[in-house]
């Protein structure tokens, strides 16, 4: 590099060049990303999701979750999000390696392994939350341009096709949380929760237009929504004697 370059221009195409080697290479992931680095970002991965998820989903109801917030909570809910969506891409991962197996052309077995995980990748999403959660077409829509964009990208094996599947996941944490938040204001779920002085936090109604529900619950809070006034009764799971289902 030339000598006479200002210093902080130096630095800044030091640090330019830095960021596109780490970024982005054509050597295979597997040789660019070791074991070790994949850890570490799963280990990242679920508190972003968890905050994520539980920030967006309360803020629908005017909570904010910073003042209940426990890292228990972010492993819940990464586990209850994704359970369904990696049990679906077991079984149906299980069922496509069998069918491509059982084909013995040549031309099929030329095909690079990361197109055809990328397309089990984009058909188990699509099914597992179409099987799973009452989606409207404007979010399948949304899930399709997400993961067909990143079955695009993964031709280049690369971390930047890593860290922008990631960012596409978290994007759609992000509008799972908005969802299931307007779900749950729909549905109204409602049953009794009777507390250590003999008092109700929420007491089930049947009737059809019943203004106090079931909101979630975290670690050390359960929160109940009282839809004629629009606010929010946070009750500690300590004060919580008995839960009925009736």
């Amino acid at each position: 590099m030339d000598d006479k370059v200002n210093p902080t221009k130096r630095f800044f195409l030091n640090l330019k060049d830095t960021i596109k080697q780490w970024f982005y290479n054509d050597e295979p992931i597997n040789n660019n990303l070791s074991l070790d680095e994949l850890l570490k970002s799963f280990i990242v991965i679920i508190p972003i999701h968890g905050n994520l998820y539980l920030c967006h989903y309360y803020l629908n109801f005017g909570i904010s979750y910073f003042l209940y917030f426990n890292p228990i909570d972010f492993v819940y809910v990464f586990y209850s999000n994704n359970i369904k969506l990696l049990t679906f891409s077991i079984l149906i991962g299980f069922l496509f390696i069998q069918l491509v197996l059982n084909f013995k052309t040549t031309q099929l077995l030329k095909i690079k392994p990361n197109i055809l995980l990328s397309g089990l990748f984009l058909f188990t999403v699509l099914l597992s939350y179409l099987l799973t959660t009452k989606l409207t077409d404007f979010y399948i829509l949304l899930i399709s341009s997400f993961l067909l964009f990143g079955v695009a990208i993964m031709q280049k094996q690369s971390r930047i096709t890593y860290y922008a599947l990631i960012f596409l996941y978290f994007a759609y944490t992000i509008k799972l949380a908005y969802l299931e938040a307007a779900i749950v204001k729909k549905n109204k779920p409602n049953f009794t929760i009777v507390l250590n002085d003999k008092t109700y936090a929420l007491q089930q109604d049947t009737t059809i237009n019943h203004k106090d529900y079931f909101i979630g619950r975290v670690t050390d809070y359960i929160f109940v929504y009282n839809d004629s006034i629009k606010s929010v009764r946070v009750v500690p799971i300590s004060e919580v004697k008995e839960i009925q289902f009736h």
